[in-house]
């Protein structure tokens, strides 16, 4: 009796042993790439005001918000011709055909399907934006298995940021400044008067 039960438990150590190497052997690396970028809130520089201290968590939301934003997101797959990238097509990798034979749904392995919302989805779920600790610093990162394109993502979705924030900023210099030559024609005219 005491030699079965431990050729039992031999076996079952062993069954285990083998599947842990299997799986540490259907690992693949997976990459991490990071780009830093100073924020300045969006705002009319006319209207401009020192922040206070509870106003510095919505600011930094705001921010984070915005960088994850549909536009910037689209900017990016655009940028980056992400429509196109086989590494977003939907069912070229084994893990989808496994799930559609086990849900019993039609596999389709010569004509791999990419929807705008398939694409969409899984670069929101490679890409973060966060706040760097405690500072004006936001942190874009990409964790992909390929190293080129986690840098390729983290640095367009900053790109595109900044890009938005100067826009912003152009933009709402003009407002002022159409603001302050409306004053000034007005307070001409009040002159004259």
């Amino acid at each position: 009796l005491q030699g079965d039960w431990s050729s039992d438990v031999c076996s079952s150590d062993l069954s285990a042993m083998l599947l842990g190497v299997m799986y540490a052997r259907s690992l693949q690396p997976t990459y991490r790439a990071e780009t830093k970028v100073l924020f300045e809130p969006s705002g009319s520089v006319v209207n401009a005001v020192s922040l206070k201290q509870s106003d510095t968590l919505d600011r930094i939301e705001a921010e984070i918000q915005m960088a994850r934003s549909d536009g910037i997101l689209q900017a990016v797959i655009s940028d980056l011709n992400l429509w196109e990238d086989m590494r977003f097509k939907r069912r070229v990798r084994p893990l989808d055909r496994l799930k559609d034979r086990i849900m019993n749904r039609p596999m389709s392995s010569t004509k791999p399907v990419v929807t705008p919302q398939s694409v969409q989805r899984h670069v929101r779920q490679i890409i973060n934006v966060r706040q760097v600790q405690s500072s004006s610093l936001l942190s874009f990162y990409a964790q992909t298995r390929d190293p080129e394109l986690s840098a390729a993502l983290s640095n367009s979705f900053a790109e595109n940021y900044i890009a938005q924030q100067i826009e912003s900023k152009v933009q709402s210099a003009l407002d002022s400044l159409s603001i302050i030559k409306a004053a000034i024609d007005e307070a001409g005219e009040n002159l004259e008067a």
